[in-house]
């Protein structure tokens, strides 16, 4: 819990820091955020068992270590989730309708992958922190391979950006471009290419989150290739208190962040939500609490977003196997249109 707190302080930190400087000359404009709450119901709930066999993904136990499963997930252009199981060391996709007959292996892996990602046009992208590598899958072949500049710190995510560039995200909320694997950028221009946002909306807008003096969350919607970037917007997520905010992704112009708020009677754990907002309008089109934190391990990435229609998932690492829920996103409303 000490390293979770520690790496949320990290990345409140980063924010805050060019903040101190963008909100000095340009305050930004705070809309009255549209609290349209829509508590969510899950589409879809799958328990998918512990083991090597069809259907199954791997846990590997030990006393004096750390449990260890699947570590990542991402979301196919079809709907289909895609699993990291890094213990069978292999990727296992579950089919749109979350049916655990439908589970497949469609790709071996390296045994030091971590994080996985998938571009529009079906390839997979497997990281390695340990070696700073990122590979490029087409189903079971490996059809290219990216280095990561180590000079790059505290990447969170490595994934995939139109036409398979290559996009690493960092704890402090920024993005950068690393080229693609046929054309890499050299390492000054990934530095010069670095934008202000975890993430970027349609119109190239980033948006990050922060807290304030309160410790309520906000999203932020930055300027984008500007060396000084200013906030345009500042948006409320949720009128509470909360330990940290960090964003899960973007679709169209819905942001979803994943919020972890103390419980007062427990000393230790932690109470996970979600809010999705449109970065617009500052409504709230989609709520979610999802209970305290006790799970087997922590993934590296716990929740994804993707699809063509805007799909967001949830892996939740239980003694009686993985639990995988899913959620049909709303689309924000802008001017009549769905």
């Amino acid at each position: 819990m000490a390293n979770r707190r520690w790496f949320a302080s990290i990345v409140i930190a980063g924010i805050l820091g060019f903040l101190s400087v963008t909100l000095g000359a340009s305050q930004p404009q705070t809309p009255s955020a549209t609290r349209n709450h829509r508590l969510a119901k899950p589409v879809r709930t799958s328990l998918v068992a512990w083991g090597s066999g069809h259907g199954q993904v791997g846990l590997r136990r030990s006393p004096q270590q750390p449990s260890e499963g699947v570590s990542s997930l991402t979301i196919a252009t079809d709907g289909s989730t895609l699993l990291l199981d890094r213990v069978n060391q292999r990727v296992v996709q579950l089919s749109p309708s979350g049916s655990i007959t439908d589970v497949w292996t469609i790709s071996p892996t390296p045994p030091d992958a971590e994080d996985i990602s998938s571009s529009s046009d079906g390839a997979l992208g497997l990281y390695s922190p340990f070696r700073a590598l990122f590979w490029v899958q087409e189903g079971e072949k490996k059809v290219a391979e990216l280095r990561i500049p180590r000079e790059l710190r505290e990447l969170t995510a490595i994934d995939f950006g139109p036409s398979r560039l290559i996009i690493a995200r960092s704890a402090h909320q920024e993005r950068y471009r690393l080229g693609s694997p046929s054309a890499p950028q050299p390492l000054a221009a990934v530095f010069h290419s670095k934008q202000e946002g975890c993430f970027a909306l349609p119109d190239g807008l980033g948006v990050a989150t922060t807290l304030d003096e309160h410790q309520h969350p906000h999203l932020l919607v930055i300027e984008s290739g500007k060396p000084r970037a200013k906030v345009l917007r500042s948006l409320p997520i949720i009128a509470q208190s909360v330990l940290s905010a960090r964003l899960i992704g973007v679709h169209d112009t819905l942001v979803c962040a994943r919020l972890e708020h103390k419980i007062s009677e427990s000393p230790i754990l932690v109470r996970r939500s979600v809010s999705c907002l449109d970065a617009q309008s500052g409504a709230v089109l989609f709520e979610t609490d999802l209970g305290p934190v006790d799970d087997l391990y922590v993934p590296r990435r716990s929740f994804a977003m993707g699809g063509a229609s805007g799909r967001l998932v949830f892996i939740q690492p239980r003694s009686e196997g993985l639990r995988v829920t899913s959620w049909d996103l709303p689309r924000p409303n802008h001017g009549g249109t769905r």
